[in-house]
């Protein structure tokens, strides 16, 4: 896709070589990447709260955050989700091979699940 730019945080599932992204014009950071009150990582334990002496919204991913919803009988559903708290957001994996990792609300925060066709606010 000439005149688009592509960054990409690596992570645990990034395996590819060093030419293949060079090849693919995808510039890669190992750590985070801080771009003016945005900070982008790959684990939020890596998270950047106070470079340059202010506090950074982070996004990450890593943990592949879900949501289980609950019909009103016993049946539930676990979908992948963006999340976004008050400092941080997590974003979703878009894989069937990853797993999720279950978020929970704590009432301030806003979560959006991921169905086949569609994004749904949950709060």
């Amino acid at each position: 896709m000439p005149g688009v730019r592509i960054e990409l945080i690596k992570g645990n599932h990034d395996i590819l070589s060093k030419k293949f992204y060079e090849e693919a014009a995808i510039k890669t950071t190992e750590d985070q990447l801080l771009v003016d009150k945005f900070c982008f990582t790959h684990n939020i334990e890596l998270r950047c709260d106070s470079v340059r002496g202010n506090k950074n919204y982070t996004f990450s991913g890593h943990i592949h955050p879900g949501i289980k919803l609950n019909g009103i009988g016993k049946q539930s559903l676990y979908l992948p989700c963006f999340y976004f708290g008050k400092d941080y957001a997590v974003l979703p994996a878009f894989s069937q091979f990853t797993g999720l990792s279950r978020m929970e609300n704590s009432g301030n925060d806003s979560i959006f699940a991921i169905t086949g066709d569609e994004i749904i606010q949950i709060n």
